[in-house]
């Protein structure tokens, strides 16, 4: 067994001191000693008491496994304390993203130097919290890629960031560097990743594309239209049917607000967690010059906008011909990924060719607006596996 003398002591200034919060810490303890006794690390916080001053609370960690970063085996109480569903929680004391600051040091061992010290935020450093379900939905693209070209809400969000010249992918686990041409360095995303698989893959994916639905409405709304954005990083669009010149979203949905209303809630959860998934290198193809030969070797992939339009149904269907690896790999992680989806998601099309929409067409409308609802729900469910996934602690 280890042991981990963890010392916190609030980040806000202001805090009350833990004397006046004994009973909300003794109710968390209790809590996390329940579900980590359980993990497949179990772990148990044994011994805690309070500092004269009141400003410090000191917990002794036992562990079966070595922990490399003690502080962050508290995970579990931090989001226990904060999680707003509950009464008297503690989530009006967060103070620039942290609740608590730690230190923790080696109880076995002879010496006493920091092991780590590590903020505990919300529930991630620098991003944001993961408390509850709804935090699975939030649209991530500003936090994890700063880099990139300010871009605003919803559908018109999600188009300036598919138009902008300086896009970094929000689902990347790596950073492409341009001058040596290779991938070094993980990505704000791939910390989420461990935070909530405790394991990051060689690729990741988005699930449900937005973008596959708005193309399909922006193709059929148009007469080989194109669209880019103006000046003012507003999008325009060439050729809307009906409307001599051309014009903005407005006009592009005009007499179809309602189709609006859906693409805009499924582009904000286009760059949710709960629509990244892990996967494997090489799940969505590749493709690259041979340095030797200079040919370019392609790989096929999930989005392959001809043979699968990036609905995941679709692709799970073929991938057990073209991409028999990765189907067993999908069945192989069902549980530890939450990717139940590929099986339980259902569209409204049996196969690529019938993905299409006809705006002349109410049983095309319908059945495209369907397949749009389908998707928003399976993203709400993964996004509560995916929370219960982390506060059961299945990871550990």
């Amino acid at each position: 067994m280890y042991r981990y003398r963890i010392n916190m002591q609030f980040a806000n200034p202001n805090a009350p001191q833990f004397i006046e919060l004994k009973k909300e810490m003794d109710e968390a303890i209790r809590y996390f000693n329940t579900k980590s006794l359980i993990a497949r690390n179990p772990k148990e916080i044994e011994q805690y008491q309070i500092s004269d001053d009141g400003e410090t609370f000191t917990v002794v960690l036992k562990s079966k496994a070595k922990l490399p970063v003690p502080a962050k085996a508290l995970r579990l109480l931090t989001i226990y304390l904060i999680d707003d569903t509950k009464k008297n929680n503690l989530s009006h004391l967060i103070y620039g993203k942290q609740l608590f600051k730690m230190n923790a040091v080696s109880v076995d061992s002879n010496t006493t130097n920091i092991i780590t010290t590590t903020s505990v935020s919300k529930e991630k450093d620098n991003v944001f919290s993961l408390s509850t379900p709804r935090d699975f939905l939030k649209c991530i693209r500003k936090d994890v890629c700063s880099e990139n070209d300010f871009t605003q809400s919803g559908l018109l969000g999600l188009i300036q960031y598919k138009l902008s010249s300086t896009t970094v992918d929000p689902d990347a686990m790596y950073y492409y560097n341009n001058k040596k041409q290779c991938y070094e360095g993980k990505t704000k995303t791939a910390e989420l990743f461990e935070m909530i698989y405790n394991h990051v893959e060689e690729s990741s994916d988005t699930i449900f594309n937005c973008w596959t639905f708005f193309r399909l409405f922006f193709e059929a709304r148009t007469q080989n239209g194109r669209m880019y954005l103006n000046e003012k990083q507003q999008p325009f669009f060439d050729n809307i049917i009906g409307h001599t010149g051309g014009g903005d979203l407005v006009a592009l949905f005009n007499g179809y607000e309602d189709v609006l209303s859906l693409l805009n809630e499924m582009a904000d959860l286009h760059h949710c967690l709960a629509n990244m998934m892990p996967a494997p290198k090489g799940f969505n193809g590749y493709s690259y010059q041979c340095k030797y030969s200079r040919d370019y070797v392609t790989h096929d992939g999930k989005g392959n906008y001809k043979k699968d339009k990036d609905m995941p149904d679709i692709y799970f269907k073929r991938s057990i011909n073209d991409f028999p690896d990765y189907y067993h790999w999908i069945l192989n992680n069902k549980k530890r990924y939450c990717l139940c989806f590929f099986e339980e998601y259902i569209s409204p099309w049996k196969n690529v060719d019938d993905v299409r929409l006809d705006l002349s067409k109410h049983d095309s409308i319908i059945k495209y607006k369907d397949a749009i609802v389908s998707s928003i729900e399976c993203i709400y469910k993964r996004a509560t596996q995916l929370y219960l996934l982390m506060t059961k602690n299945e990871k550990f």
